[in-house]
C-alpha cells in the first residue's frame, strides 16, 4: 500500500497500531532515499485539530512533524521516527552508573529545550514508552496522538508530573535517600507545576546536575588505591618546592639529546678510510684479499 501526498509516495510496511481512532504505519519514502516515516491516520479529526497542527509551522525547531494533509475522508500525519532503543528498557535491562544517569537526564531537559515543542507534543512524548535514546545519549520522542482532540486541554501541571516520574525512573535510589537535597527540591519545583516556561525546569535541574556529576567525581577519585593519592600528592609538592630546578634539568636533558643527535649526524657524513672498499660487511684492501668486518 501507497499513501500519497503532493509532494511523497510513502510506501507502507507493516501496521504498528491500530485502535478506533487512528492506525499508524511505518512506512518508506523510496524517492527519498528510503528515509523511514510513520504515517498516523486519524479516521475524523475536527477543524479546530486541522488549525492546531497548521499552527506547527511556527515551531522552527521542531521538525519531528513531517507534514500533515487531508485525504480521502480521513487525515494524515507524517512524523519522523525515533531512534535507538527506548529509555525505559535501558535502564531496565542496563546498569547505568549515576554519572550516565545524570547525563540522560540533562539530555532528556535540552531536548526539551532546543525543540521548544508544543505543550500537547512534549507531555505525548513523555509518556514512559515514548522516550527513546541512541548511542550517543540523544533523546528522541515519539508520537500517536490517540487523544489529539484534547489538546487543549495540557498544562504545565501535568508536565510537572510527568518530568517528576522520569526523575524516579532516572534516580530510584537517589529519590528514596534523604541526603540529596537538591534532588528533592527539584521534584517539589515540578509537583507544583507553578512554572511559566521551559527554561524554569531546565535550570532547576542543572541544580541536580551538578550536584551529582561532583558526587561522581569524588567517588571516582576516592576509589583509587591510597598509594596513588600519596604519589600524586608527593609529585605536587615536588613540583611546588623545585619547579625552577626541574625546568633547568629538563633543558640540560634536551640539550644533550641535540648534541647526541648532531655528533650521530656528523658521523654519518664521515669520508670512509682510503684504501678500503666495503662490499656489504666485507671490507677488501686494494691488492690485497678481502677480510670479514667486525
Amino acid at each position: 500500500m501507497i499513501i500519497q501526498s503532493y509532494n511523497h509516495n510513502y510506501t507502507v510496511l507493516r501496521s504498528r497500531r491500530t485502535s478506533r481512532q487512528s492506525t499508524c504505519y511505518e512506512c518508506v519514502d523510496y524517492q527519498n532515499e528510503g528515509t523511514p516515516f510513520d504515517v498516523i491516520v486519524l479516521q475524523s479529526v475536527s477543524d479546530r485539530v486541522k488549525e492546531y497542527l497548521a499552527t506547527l509551522e511556527e515551531y522552527p525547531n521542531f521538525h519531528e512533524v513531517e507534514e500533515c494533509f487531508q485525504g480521502s475522508h480521513k487525515y494524515y500525519v507524517v512524523l519522523v521516527p525515533p531512534k535507538g532503543r527506548r529509555l525505559n528498557e535501558k535502564l531496565h535491562l542496563e546498569i547505568c552508573g549515576l554519572a550516565e544517569r545524570t547525563r540522560i537526564g540533562k539530555a532528556l531537559m535540552e531536548h526539551i529545550i532546543l525543540r521548544n515543542m508544543p505543550l500537547y507534543f512534549l507531555l505525548e512524548g513523555l509518556k514512559k514508552e515514548h522516550v527513546w535514546i541512541d548511542d550517543s545519549l540523544d533523546i528522541h520522542l515519539q508520537y500517536e496522538l490517540k487523544d489529539i482532540e484534547n489538546y487543549e486541554k495540557a498544562t504545565m501541571t501535568e508536565l510537572g508530573r510527568r518530568l517528576d516520574a522520569w526523575m524516579k525512573l532516572l534516580f530510584p535510589r537517589e529519590c528514596k535517600s534523604k541526603n540529596c537535597t537538591q534532588l528533592k527540591e527539584f521534584r517539589d519545583f515540578l509537583k507544583k507545576g507553578q512554572f511559566q516556561s521551559y527554561m524554569e525546569v531546565y535550570d532547576g535541574y542543572l541544580l541536580v546536575y551538578k550536584h551529582f556529576m561532583e558526587m561522581t567525581e569524588e567517588e571516582e577519585e576516592a576509589q583509587l588505591p591510597r598509594w596513588t593519592h600519596l604519589v600524586r600528592e608527593s609529585l605536587e609538592k615536588i613540583y611546588q618546592h623545585y619547579h625552577i630546578l626541574l625546568g633547568a634539568a629538563l633543558l640540560l636533558l634536551l640539550a644533550g639529546l641535540l648534541a647526541g643527535f648532531i655528533h650521530y649526524k656528523q658521523k654519518e657524513h664521515e669520508p670512509m678510510e682510503e684504501g678500503f672498499t666495503y662490499i656489504g660487511t666485507v671490507k677488501i684492501q686494494k691488492g690485497e684479499g678481502a677480510e670479514e668486518s667486525d
